[in-house]
């Protein structure tokens, strides 16, 4: 009897917290269209860098020193949702004005290889998340639940283990995010000058074909 409120207690949590970081997630989406308006797409890709690794290093900090807390699990999981979602949106934006630097360079427009390549990258990260999230599990000796015994107890390894899992690295993941998207050419005076020149090259190619 002990072991089912337990059980009941661990599923409300796990849905709250997927729940509370997909709707978070889903507010961020809402949000990109308005903040796309004041921001360029990598300075905002660089300040939602910034906004996801700081709740996952808060959550590092106080789960290695107060201690873990799910309401703090859910409370800094919520906060990251919010930069995720924008991330979502701003990747496909970006790729769409990766085609336009393509068409300025070489006058030709590559939809459907980004398109592909994108979906190449989607699978690739889903088949490492399978992969990676079991091994990390084994590394750091996980007991999983069973019938007889749903929340078994877990050493200090397993314990600590599953702490960098759900925020080390995490955080990691964000910052190396934001050293590559510093890298990101298209901003400032050389965005501005590769949109101008691009509608010159569509203008004169539309009065050439006019001919």
């Amino acid at each position: 009897m002990t072991g089912k409120p337990e059980a009941l207690t661990n599923s409300f949590v796990n849905t709250l917290l997927v729940a509370g970081f997909g709707v978070a997630g889903f507010l961020g989406m809402l949000f990109t269209p308005a903040l796309v308006k004041r921001f360029e797409y990598r300075k905002l890709y660089i300040l939602s860098c910034i906004a996801g690794a700081i709740p996952m290093a808060l959550l590092a900090i106080l789960g290695f020193t107060v201690g873990p807390n799910m309401i703090l699990f859910v409370a800094m999981y919520l906060l990251m949702g919010l930069p995720y979602g924008l991330t979502g949106n701003l990747n496909y934006a970006m790729i769409a004005e990766s085609v336009d630097y393509a068409e300025w360079k070489s006058g030709r427009r590559t939809e459907g290889i980004s398109a592909s390549m994108q979906t190449f990258m989607n699978k690739i990260m889903t088949t490492l998340q399978n992969a990676l999230i079991p091994l990390m599990l084994l590394i750091f000796k996980f007991t999983e639940p069973t019938d007889f015994d749903p929340t078994p107890l877990q050493s200090s390894l397993t314990k600590t283990g599953l702490m960098i899992i759900a925020s080390i690295i995490p955080m990691i993941a964000w910052l190396i995010n934001l050293v590559i998207i510093a890298k990101y050419p298209l901003h400032g005076e050389y965005r501005k000058n590769m949109y101008i020149e691009l509608n010159r090259q569509r203008k004169a190619a539309k009065e050439i074909s006019q001919q």
